[in-house]
């Protein structure tokens, strides 16, 4: 199985909040074991690359 990583991004991200019946935060609970607290995105308009920090449990 393959995950692309913009997804993950888009599930973990710091601010986002999805209600707990969401298709969103399904995923997120099976993708629990990865342990991740949260994903930090920024992107670099000067590079136009996506930035993402990963903060572990």
């Amino acid at each position: 199985m393959m995950i692309h990583f913009l997804y993950l991004a888009y599930l973990f991200d710091r601010y986002e909040e999805f209600q707990g019946s969401s298709d969103e935060s399904q995923w997120r609970e099976k993708l629990s074991f990865l342990g991740i607290s949260y994903i930090d995105n920024t992107f670099g308009f000067k590079d136009q690359t996506l930035h993402s920090f990963i903060e572990y449990d």
